[in-house]
């Protein structure tokens, strides 16, 4: 039951985080890039993948891959209907779609879920890449302070129970969620307070 009521919540708060980026994004308060969330996607449709076979489809334990691939496919079809849609995939990141595919091709060929799950992780934590890069390049917070805040607390909602039930993939995930979620906050909050000391010079 506990586990349950963690997995609507969740589901509830990262609705909410679909919500708010897509409007953002429809008011071109902020600009994804669409290469970006490809790369996410694969990212988590890998990992959501292997760990359905891995871990007997136990999809409330791993609630919080689940509503990713939902989140992520709804900033794409914002991204497609209000943003850029030019694609613009670098030299790296088409090395990371053609690894995500042979991952694919590797777990169901050689049957072992569990690597190919972490794999996944992997691919995730790659993907954040050019989310932190675009701040750098542009020296400022290009991404949405309340989505990423509530995707945080998704996460942090989601860890309690998959250590419950001892799902590690499932732990795994959100581990890996929490660290790269506060790796981009750090990014936002660095050049958001740069951009307030430009203007309180200039001003």
């Amino acid at each position: 039951m506990f586990k349950d009521i963690c997995a609507l919540v969740v589901a509830a708060i990262m609705t909410g985080v679909a919500w708010r980026y897509g409007t953002q994004i429809h008011r071109r308060e902020i600009e994804p890039p669409l290469s970006t969330w490809i790369l996410f996607l694969v990212g988590v449709g890998v990992s959501l993948l292997f760990y359905g076979f891995e871990e007997d489809w136990d999809l409330v334990s791993g609630i919080t891959n689940v509503v990713d691939v939902g989140v992520v496919l709804i900033v794409l079809v914002c991204i497609l209907l209000w943003g850029d849609r030019t694609v613009r995939f670098k030299r790296w990141e088409r090395y990371y779609l053609a690894v995500g595919v042979l991952v694919v091709f590797y777990g169901f060929i050689s049957g072992d879920l569990w690597q190919s799950s972490l794999i996944g992780q992997a691919l995730l934590v790659v993907g954040y890449i050019p989310i932190w890069h675009g701040m750098m390049v542009n020296k400022r917070n290009t991404e949405s302070f309340t989505a990423w805040c509530m995707a945080l607390v998704a996460a942090l909602v989601a860890i309690v129970p998959s250590v419950i039930e001892g799902n590690f993939l499932s732990a795994i995930y959100v581990i890996r969620a929490l660290i790269s979620i506060l790796i981009t906050l750090a990014f936002m909050t660095y050049y958001q307070r740069r951009t307030r000391r430009r203007q309180q010079a200039t001003g």
